[in-house]
């Protein structure tokens, strides 16, 4: 009898040792359950699995893009969730905190600002806006344009101007705002304001030429305005 105690510590530390071993997962275990979470539509689930994983394996080959996948998931859920918004996006922010700052971390932050300027919040809004580097305004506004979101990329423009607008592209952020009410948005009356606001605040810059062709020729039919004239190179 009184080898029994030593039997039962024995014992729990058996039972102790195979639990921990049904814990270990890998990291195919933690993508399979990522991908059940997201068939369910459990996205917050789905989100839980991707922290593990990208804790529990921070050198596999595959870290940078799980990480990407999970970020893209957050956003994901920014967009649909709008009560939620502002809960993914600081999730975003807090998995940067200790990490090099990439275009999705400035993503975040202008969502974010967007968000807080939406609900009259201009004093929040305004410290992330602030946060956001020049180059990163710029990179945006042109993801939008190339994605055919307009009226984004026209925004981003402005509020680029609004905050550097001594920044060395503001000039080329002034020529493509008249460039997509133009091109893609076909607003004539606002694209030539634009290329005149170019125009005045940009006298002699590379881009003048092009600034004054646009004024002439915009929204004419293109055999029109090379009637008689060479085709551009």
């Amino acid at each position: 009898m009184r080898h029994l105690p030593v039997i039962a510590v024995f014992l729990s530390l058996v039972i102790a040792v195979s639990g921990c071993q049904r814990e270990q997962k890998t990291e195919q275990d933690y993508l399979s359950l990522i991908e059940r979470a997201k068939g369910e539509g459990d996205v917050d689930g789905a989100m839980r699995f991707y922290e593990k994983l990208i804790k529990k394996f921070p050198e596999s080959p595959q870290i940078k893009e799980y990480e990407d996948e999970y970020i893209r998931l957050l956003f994901d859920a920014a967009e649909k969730e709008e009560k939620r918004t502002t809960y993914y996006l600081d999730k975003v922010k807090l998995f940067f905190a200790e990490r090099e700052k990439t275009p999705l971390y400035y993503e975040a932050l202008y969502l974010l600002g967007k968000h807080f300027e939406g609900a009259a919040d201009s004093a929040r809004a305004g410290k992330y806006f602030a946060d956001i580097p020049p180059r990163e305004y710029f990179r945006i506004a042109q993801d939008a344009q190339t994605k055919g979101n307009s009226l984004e990329a026209i925004a981003c423009y402005k509020k680029l101007l609004d905050i550097y607008p001594d920044y060395e592209k503001s000039c080329a952020a002034r020529f493509m705002m008249g460039f997509v009410y133009s091109e893609q948005l076909k607003d004539y009356p606002k694209a030539r304001e634009a290329f005149q606001e170019f125009l005045e605040a940009c006298p002699g810059n590379e881009l003048e030429e092009s600034a004054k062709w646009m004024l002439e020729n915009m929204g004419k039919p293109i055999e029109q305005v090379f009637k008689g004239k060479p085709s551009p190179a």
